[in-house]
């Protein structure tokens, strides 16, 4: 019995280890994280800030009708409401941004903020990898785990399955 458990152990940690590091090699691929130089072309753009408060993740803030984001990952992008939610809507403001790429599309990636000569939003180009790495590993953490339980369930359900 304890042999058949550290079997299932075994092949739960194995699974996870080469699911996750398939993800980390396919993901880095078509989505590699960003580097010190892809921050060099910055551009700037003026215009009235309004954003959309919504429910389940769907909060979004534009500068004029460009979609703007403060974090970022190779899977997911979170919208900068969360930076400015002290600005009113229509107020004018000043972004500086960078495009980068994610498995879904280029964003465009704030750097700073402002707002009548106040600083509302800013980010360093270390800070936006590290939170970049920091996300990809939660969600090939979350891929890998589950493919893992999955193959560990499958083969506990054939093996039963087959003495039945």
């Amino acid at each position: 019995m304890l042999s058949k458990i550290i079997s299932y152990v075994l092949l739960g940690i194995s699974t996870f280890i080469l699911a996750f590091l398939a993800l980390t090699l396919v993901i880095n691929r078509y989505a590699p994280t960003p580097d010190v130089k892809d921050f060099n072309t910055q551009q700037e753009m003026f215009g009235q800030y309004k954003y959309n408060r919504a429910s389940r993740g769907g909060s979004a803030t534009w500068v004029d009708n460009t979609l703007i984001f403060c974090g970022a990952g190779a899977f997911s992008f979170y919208p900068c409401l969360g930076h400015t939610g002290d600005l009113v809507r229509g107020a004018s403001v000043v972004v500086k941004f960078v495009k980068l790429k994610t498995m879904r599309r280029d964003i465009p990636m704030a750097m700073s903020i402002k707002s009548m000569d106040r600083e509302v939003f800013v980010q360093t180009p270390t800070q936006v990898i590290s939170a970049w790495r920091i996300d990809n590993m939660i969600w090939f953490s979350c891929f890998s785990l589950s493919f893992a339980a999955l193959a560990v369930g499958f083969t506990y359900i054939f093996r039963t399955g087959a003495k039945n």
